[in-house]
C-alpha cells in the first residue's frame, strides 16, 4: 500500500511514529516547513523514511501551494493522511485527493470542549469533513467530535498521540540507576514534582504557581516534619517573566526550579528523577507529555480539560484528574500524593506504565493500517457542487493574511 503523510513539521514524535508505520507500507512523508513555529526541536540529521520538505519557512505563497500538489501528484499515493482541516494547505491537500479519487484520512486530536463552538462555523466543518474517508484521532473525546461533525465510527481508529514509551522507560530506568550524578549535572533537586509545557496562557503555569504555594504553606503548617516536594518547570515561552515574578513574590525560588526548553535526548532522565507528573492546562487537545510521563513509570495529575485524561488515567490507580479553574483542586492532591509511602507511589507509576502499553508506536502504526483499509473499501460519492464551491472557498479565505 502507498500511503503519504503529510506533517506540519517532523519533531521525535513523528519520526517515531512514521518509522514503525514504514515497516509495513510504502510510506512517502511530506513535510510542510522544515521548522517548527512552537517547538525549539533541533532539525533531524536524517529520517529512516522517505521524505520531502515543502518550505524552509512558514506561510502560505501559492508556490508552496503548488509544490505540495505536486509532490502528491508524483507520489501517486494509495490514502492520504492530512493533518486537520483548519489549515489552507490541508485543505489544498483534501481538494487535491477529492479531484484525484484518493481516500484522504485526517489526523485529528480536537474535542468538542476545546473552545465555544459557533453554530456556522461547525456547519463548515461538517462540509470539509464529509469529504474525508476517514479519520485517525487521538482518543474517546476526539472520535465523539468527529462522530457530531458527521463521521461515522467505522471510519475512525483511534492512536494517532503516542510517543515512543520504549525510549522514556529506558530512559528513566537508566536515570534512576545514576540518580545521583544525573541529579547533580541537570540541577534536580531530591524530590519534586514536574511539568513539562510552553509558557503560554493555556498551559495554566500560573495557576499552578497559585497551587504549589499554597501546597507548601499547607505542608509547612500542618506536616512540619515532612519536607515538602520541590516543583521543576521544563519548558520556556513569552510569560516567562510574569512567572518568574510570581515565584520571587511567593516567596518559591528554593523550591520552584525553571529548567528551560530541554531537547528530547534530556526528557528521559528528568521524568525518570521525578515523584509525580502535573499538567495543569485550560486547553490541551491530548497532552503527550503524559504519555511520556507513564511511559516514565510516574504518576499524574492533569487536568480534566486535557483530551488525553478519559483514556490514560484512572483515578486512584495512576494517578487524578482534577478541575484547573477551581482555588484548591490541586493543592490538595499535592499534599496527598506527598504524604504517599514509596510503596504506594511505585505501584501507581507502575500503572501508569502498564496502561500507557495500549497508546503505543505499534498501535499507532496498526490503526493508521486499519483505517487505510476502511477507507480503500469504502463506496465514496463523488464532491457534490457545495462541496466544490465550498472548500476551494474556505481554502482561499484561510489564505489571506
Amino acid at each position: 500500500m502507498r500511503v503519504t503523510f503529510i506533517v506540519d513539521n517532523l519533531g521525535p514524535y513523528h519520526i517515531a511514529r512514521l518509522f514503525e508505520l514504514s515497516k509495513y507500507c510504502d510510506l512517502y512523508v511530506i513535510e510542510l516547513f522544515a521548522s517548527s513555529s512552537e517547538y525549539a526541536w533541533k532539525p533531524a540529521a536524517q529520517v529512516p523514511f522517505r521524505c520531502s520538505t515543502v518550505s524552509q519557512s512558514h506561510g502560505h505563497s501559492p508556490s508552496i501551494s503548488s509544490k505540495l500538489l505536486t509532490l502528491l501528484s508524483d507520489a501517486r499515493p494509495d490514502v492520504v493522511f492530512i493533518p486537520g482541516w483548519s489549515s489552507p494547505l490541508s485543505i489544498h491537500g483534501l481538494i487535491w485527493c477529492r479531484r484525484n479519487l484518493t481516500p484522504a484520512v485526517v489526523l485529528s486530536d480536537s474535542q468538542e470542549s476545546d473552545f465555544p463552538r459557533n453554530r456556522l462555523k461547525e456547519y463548515l466543518k461538517k462540509i470539509i469533513i464529509r469529504n474525508f474517508s476517514g479519520a485517525l484521532v487521538a482518543g474517546g473525546p476526539h472520535e465523539r467530535y468527529l462522530n457530531r461533525l458527521g463521521m461515522s465510527s467505522d471510519y475512525i481508529r483511534r492512536g494517532y498521540d503516542v510517543v515512543d514509551n520504549k525510549y522514556f522507560d529506558g530512559g528513566a530506568v537508566n536515570a534512576r540507576e545514576h540518580a545521583s550524578e544525573l541529579r547533580s549535572a541537570l540541577g534536580l533537586p531530591d524530590k519534586y514534582f514536574m511539568t513539562c509545557s510552553r509558557f503560554v496562557e493555556k498551559k495554566n503555569l500560573s495557576f499552578l504557581i497559585d497551587e504549589y504555594s499554597a501546597y507548601s504553606r499547607e505542608m509547612d503548617e500542618k506536616h512540619p516534619r515532612r519536607v515538602p516536594w520541590d516543583l521543576v518547570i521544563v519548558g520556556d515561552g513569552e510569560l516567562r517573566n510574569k512567572l518568574v515574578n510570581k515565584i520571587s513574590e511567593y516567596g518559591l525560588r528554593d523550591r520552584v526550579h525553571l529548567l528551560g526548553f530541554r531537547q528530547y535526548e534530556a526528557l528521559p532522565a528528568i521524568y525518570g528523577l521525578s515523584k509525580t507528573f502535573i499538567l495543569a492546562s485550560l486547553v490541551e487537545q491530548w497532552g503527550l507529555v503524559v504519555n511520556e510521563a507513564m511511559a516514565s513509570g510516574l504518576p499524574v495529575l492533569v487536568s480534566r480539560r486535557c483530551g488525553c485524561a478519559e483514556d490514560l488515567v484512572v483515578e486512584g490507580e495512576n494517578g487524578w484528574i482534577f478541575d484547573p479553574t477551581i482555588v484548591g483542586s490541586l493543592a490538595g492532591r499535592l499534599v496527598a500524593q506527598t504524604l504517599l509511602n514509596d510503596d504506594m507511589l511505585n505501584r501507581m507509576g507502575e500503572r501508569s506504565r502498564t496502561r500507557i502499553e495500549a497508546h503505543s508506536l505499534s498501535t499507532f502504526a496498526a490503526s493508521a493500517l486499519e483505517v487505510s483499509e476502511a477507507c480503500l473499501n469504502r463506496t465514496r460519492s463523488g464532491a457534490t457542487l457545495l462541496d466544490c464551491v465550498v472548500l476551494p472557498a474556505l481554502r482561499k479565505v484561510r489564505e489571506r493574511p
